[in-house]
């Protein structure tokens, strides 16, 4: 099997069940460390033979087939998760991203609500609304679901880097890049918040700057094609 040898030893000697799926487990979070999702899938895929009423595997299930491009695949697997955990708030949070993920922002806002319908104190579902939101031009109602996740949780990085992302497309520009500036300080190995920030600076025209913090992004992942593709247009205007 792939990745064995950085799975610990002794887990190898534990017999049963539970243990080969902990090993699997554990081979399947290697691969995905490895970016080799098809490998993950695979371990993934055996605990569920193993253990098919398991709901977070469904969740990781989900996120292979997300990172392959199967939109159908991750669905499936979100909607098997939800029929197995139907009142975890964060089951309806991670198929809304999964719709926002594939452009699907209008399905998306469904899942979040009904996440925040269950748990009305969980930033993540109000900031993935938020998102959606700005994604389909309602730039003043997703600045209010910013405004709710932080007001649920200060320290709540995607929602800052977000609402730097709205504030950008209202044009508000230095309230956006002190936003932008907020989220990498909570948090500064995420290369979205980065990536953010270089498209706040590169829509007021400073590209020396946007082509900074896109090496940033590029940095934490080379192969992020997005980062590459605006650090080249910066480039090209100087």
């Amino acid at each position: 099997m792939k990745f064995e040898n950085q799975v610990p030893w002794w887990q190898f000697w534990n017999k049963g069940p539970k243990a080969e799926m902990r090993r699997l487990n554990d081979l399947g979070f290697v691969a995905i460390q490895e970016g080799d999702y098809e490998t993950a899938l695979s371990y993934f895929e055996e605990i569920a033979l193993l253990d098919p009423k398991n709901d977070e595997n469904c969740m990781f299930i989900a996120l292979c087939f997300e990172e392959l491009g199967d939109f159908d695949k991750a669905m499936e697997a979100h909607d098997q998760f939800i029929a197995l955990s139907s009142n975890t708030d964060f089951a309806y949070v991670n198929k809304g991203n999964c719709f926002v993920r594939f452009e699907k922002n209008e399905e998306a806002i469904v899942y979040y609500d009904k996440a925040i319908a269950l748990s009305p104190e969980n930033s993540e579902a109000y900031t993935g609304k938020g998102k959606a939101l700005n994604h389909l031009g309602q730039h003043e109602e997703a600045l209010e679901f910013f405004d709710k996740a932080l007001k649920r949780d200060k320290q709540d990085a995607f929602a800052y880097s977000g609402k730097g992302v709205c504030l950008k497309d209202l044009g508000r520009h230095e309230e956006a890049l002190k936003a932008c500036d907020q989220a990498i300080k909570l948090n500064s190995d995420i290369d979205l918040l980065h990536f953010n920030k270089a498209l706040c600076l590169q829509t007021t025209g400073d590209y020396k700057e946007a082509i900074k913090s896109y090496d940033k992004a590029l940095f934490l992942v080379p192969e992020n094609k997005k980062a590459l593709e605006n650090k080249t247009y910066c480039l090209e205007q100087l």
